[in-house]
């Protein structure tokens, strides 16, 4: 009995002059970042446009485009012609789940704009969090715009992007943003990321 009593007091001696030299907590270094810019506003469908893609000349090889006569850059290989995804929406715009929105409207509310591709784990993952802020907090002006832009050639069909935010049950605006206009004014990188505003 006695052997125990010292070696439980060894112990508690121990554990506690450890705890006593435990270094002071470290700090997370991927902390939120607080920046202040004006937040871009979602382009309207009647604001965008699709330029038409490049079309080769037909006296001349794949690739190559007419230009002038004797200007520099006659008979100059150009960059392939942008070919359309299927179901690519005209404006590159589409609204799921709402009408459009513009940051003024939702001026004085607290806004995430969630990135998103419906075949992304990552973001998949973050569904359940971002249903419960909502369901808990949009009564008091906290709004979720899910901004999904595609990754792959599937991820560019609206109707697949309805069936996804139809089977992940998202209630909140989803903008389908084709042509990634979002994505730039915002300098977006990843899948997922968000602002809050």
């Amino acid at each position: 009995m006695k052997q125990r009593t010292v070696a439980f007091l060894c112990w508690l001696f121990a554990f506690g002059f450890s705890l006593q030299a435990a270094p002071a907590p470290q700090t997370f270094e991927g902390a939120l970042e607080e920046v202040h810019f004006k937040a871009p506003d979602f382009p309207s469908p009647n604001e965008l446009f699709a330029p038409p893609p490049l079309q080769p000349s037909s006296n001349q090889g794949p690739g190559i485009v007419a230009a002038p006569a004797g200007s520099p850059t006659a008979g100059a290989p150009a960059s392939p012609p942008e070919t359309a995804s299927p179901s690519l929406s005209p404006t590159g715009i589409t609204w799921i789940n709402s009408r459009p929105l513009t940051m003024r409207e939702l001026r004085g509310k607290v806004v995430l704009i969630d990135f998103w591709e419906y075949t992304c784990i990552n973001c998949i993952r973050t569904f359940p969090a971002s249903k419960s802020w909502y369901a808990r907090y949009h009564r008091y002006g906290f709004e979720i715009i899910g901004v999904h832009d595609p990754e792959f050639g599937i991820a560019y069909s609206v109707k697949n992007v309805r069936a996804a935010i139809k089977r992940f049950a998202l209630p909140y605006p989803v903008v389908v943003d084709d042509k990634f206009e979002i994505w730039n004014s915002y300098h977006s990188d990843s899948w997922p990321n968000r602002f809050l505003i």
